[in-house]
This record gives structure tokens, C-alpha cells and sequence, in this order.
């Protein structure tokens, strides 16, 4: 009875947050948790998440391209230095002090968060921008890097990126952010599986589960478009901060 209950956690978990991760972001910080809940170790747990993450994107990028929202060369320029950045993040050993991250990180997503509500029209439509093209490379690059350290809230900041130096509206800005995620995720998934650090009964529980949830979040951004992805963002981003901000307070 104890395993059902924990492979119906891990299962409904698994649909909440790929429901989630499509619109906004922040799926892995319910996740990992639930992973853990269930008695595997934290960096198990962390690298379990990537095989759902992987499964995920994939339903979303299928859907997204079905649907002609998602270009390819849209997504091209951004792919290079985040997969880079991926695989030096997939690399990195611990030895950071995670409460200081973890600071710095809820700090981030809340400053993003504000900016959101701040300027209402950001990510409303798909417009001109005059950055240097280096600026977008290194972003991209050091997003990669912590997507491949920890995956976590790395929507916000992929979203952040591709809305004010690529330009884009917030709908096809979700499809490229799943489509670049995927490509990097594939890296991540078989650098952990290398090392033996993959529960698989557990990461194909929550990978049907993140399946279905992404099936219905992309079909959701698709037929509710911007406002509702703000909404959803700006939803997730607040709760995220909290729990980070709870857990290295707690």
C-alpha cells in the first residue's frame, strides 16, 4: 500500500508539473521534492527528474511544432551556447554553498517576477530588440550551465532571456524554451545515466505523468495565448521564490 501511494504521488506530481513547466516554469521544484518524499537520495532524485523533463518537452515540442508555433530557426541561435553551457553545468560537482544559491536564485526569480507585473506589455506581441547578439550567447550560455546543474526554475530564466533579447511573444518564447530545454535535457539524462544515478522505475512513473501534463498545457497556452501564460507565470514564479526562500530559512 506504502509504494502505491508513493507511485500515485510521484504520478500526479509528475502531471501537475508538466501542466506547469509548458505555461511558466517550475515544475522540477514540486518534483524533486516528491522524488525525495519517496526515500531516493537528493542527487538522485535531481537527476531522476531530467528522464520526466526529457519525455515532457518532447510531448511539447511535437505539439508546438504541430501546431506551427514552434520554428526551428527561431530556436537555432539560442541552442549552441545553451547546450555548451549545459554540459559544463551537467559537470560541475557540489561544492558550492547551496544556501547562498538558493538565495541569490529566489532573489532572481522574484526581480523577474516584479518586472512581469511591472511592465504588462512585455512578452504581449513579437518585437524588434538592439542587443548585441554577444549578450544573448552568454545568457544562454550561463542558463545552460545552471539548467544542467540543477534543471530547477530554469524556465523563468529561459522565458526572461528569449523575451528581451530575442524578442519574441510569450507563446512561441514557451515553445523555443521546450525546445531548447529538450536538447540540453538529452545531454544531462545520459551524462546521469552514465554515472548510475537514475531510478527508472521511478523516472518512467513521473515521465507519463509529465506527459500527460504537458499534453494539456500545451494545448492550453495554445488556445488561451498571452495573457493566460502571464497569469500562469507570474503564479508560479511567486510560489517558487516562497518555497526557496522557506527551505534555507527553515
Amino acid at each position: 500500500m506504502e509504494l502505491l501511494l508513493s507511485f500515485a504521488l510521484v504520478f500526479l506530481t509528475g502531471v501537475f508539473a508538466g501542466f506547469v513547466n509548458v505555461l511558466a516554469g517550475g515544475g522540477s521544484f514540486i518534483t524533486i521534492p516528491a522524488l525525495y518524499l519517496t526515500g531516493l537520495p537528493v542527487d538522485v532524485a535531481n537527476a531522476t527528474n531530467r528522464v520526466a523533463v526529457l519525455f515532457q518537452c518532447l510531448t511539447s515540442v511535437v505539439e508546438f511544432k504541430r501546431k506551427g508555433v514552434l520554428k526551428v530557426r527561431d530556436m537555432i541561435p539560442f541552442l549552441v551556447p545553451a547546450l555548451v553551457g549545459s554540459l559544463i553545468g551537467s559537470f560541475i560537482m557540489i561544492s558550492i554553498d547551496k544556501r547562498t544559491l538558493q538565495i541569490v536564485i529566489a532573489l532572481m526569480i522574484f526581480a523577474i517576477g516584479g518586472l512581469l507585473a511591472l511592465k504588462p506589455d512585455l512578452g504581449s506581441k513579437t518585437r524588434q530588440t538592439n542587443l548585441p547578439r554577444w549578450v544573448g550567447w552568454l545568457s544562454l550560455f550561463l542558463i545552460g550551465i545552471y539548467g544542467g546543474f540543477l534543471q530547477a526554475g530554469v524556465g523563468f530564466f529561459l522565458i526572461f532571456a528569449l523575451v528581451t533579447i530575442g524578442g519574441f511573444d510569450l507563446l512561441t518564447t514557451n515553445a523555443i524554451k521546450m525546445g531548447i530545454v529538450l536538447s540540453y535535457t538529452v545531454i544531462s539524462v545520459l551524462l546521469f545515466w552514465a554515472h548510475g544515478i537514475i531510478d527508472i522505475k521511478a523516472a518512467l512513473i513521473l515521465s507519463l505523468g509529465n506527459v500527460i501534463g504537458a499534453y494539456l498545457g500545451t494545448h492550453t497556452a495554445i488556445s488561451k495565448g498571452n495573457r493566460f501564460i502571464r497569469m500562469a507565470l507570474l503564479t508560479m514564479i511567486v510560489l517558487s521564490a516562497l518555497k526557496m526562500l522557506w527551505d534555507v530559512l527553515s
